[in-house]
């Protein structure tokens, strides 16, 4: 389990952890699942960065 201590980030301001900080990436319904390995891709990922699978490729 994560404490409430303070962080320190690159930009060196202080975080009270990481669980509070914004969040960057698009909403996750606009995100994607691999047809091949299954893994959850972001929605600006054009290829599987597990498998390097193409997005909308199937195993079927």
């Amino acid at each position: 389990m994560l404490s409430d201590k303070k962080f320190t980030d690159i930009t060196g301001q202080k975080k009270s952890s990481y669980r509070n900080t914004k969040r960057t990436t698009k909403p996750e319904e606009d995100n994607w699942v691999c047809g091949v390995c299954t893994f959850h891709c972001t929605a600006e990922d054009m290829k599987c960065i597990a498998c390097d699978a193409r997005k909308g490729t199937s195993t079927r």
